[in-house]
């Protein structure tokens, strides 16, 4: 879509089911299906599964460090089932909130894509993210993020290419509003940009 310019709406339901133990193990299940309006030759849906390790402390349990082992896999119509792919990761989250409006969190992934028809695009995926939010008294949540990903193609065909490396800086904003006790809305933006040539 971004090369053609053709507009589109995708729709993208998903879902986050956890069972905890301890209160420091966890083991989480996430999904989500993408589905586009127009080209619905598009459509693909994901799953992961998760064992997670998160200690917490702090007076009320408001600083974090989990540690996760996940298997993520994405799906696709027959057009691009080239694409399938399935990849283990290790998932490092650490947060902190030293004043109750304000809270840091670094974040890092490292995942292995292993595509089921097509191993010249095996890669090994590496994104460091991190974002400091803002709570102002009005229940309005402000919270900036970079974030540095790096990829790198182990079987990739040296006689077609010698660029075996992909660098991606991205930058974003979320902004939330607290509505009643349970509800609220919400807002992303995100700009990635490729760094060199590709």
């Amino acid at each position: 879509l971004d090369k053609t310019r053709e507009w589109d709406v995708v729709a993208a339901p998903q879902i986050l089911l956890g069972l905890g133990f301890a209160e420091i193990w966890a083991l989480e299940y996430e999904g989500e299906a993408d589905v586009f309006a127009r080209h619905t030759e598009l459509f693909y849906h994901r799953h992961g599964l998760g064992l997670l390790l998160g200690p917490t402390w702090g007076d009320e349990g408001e600083n974090a460090f989990s540690a996760g082992v996940w298997c993520r896999t994405q799906q696709h119509t027959d057009t691009y089932e080239s694409i399938d792919f399935v990849a283990p990761s290790l998932d490092l989250i650490l947060e902190l909130e030293p004043m109750p409006w304000l809270r840091w969190s670094l974040s890092e992934q490292v995942a292995y894509r292993l595509f089921y028809n097509d191993t010249a695009s095996e890669s090994l995926d590496s994104w460091t993210e991190t974002e400091l939010t803002f709570t102002l008294p009005s229940r309005t949540t402000l919270g900036p993020r970079v974030a540095y990903g790096f990829r790198y193609y182990p079987e990739q065909d040296l006689s077609v290419t010698q660029d075996t490396t992909d660098h991606q800086i991205a930058a974003g904003v979320h902004a939330s509003q607290a509505v009643g006790e349970r509800g609220g809305l919400s807002a992303d933006y995100e700009y990635r940009h490729n760094i060199g040539a590709n």
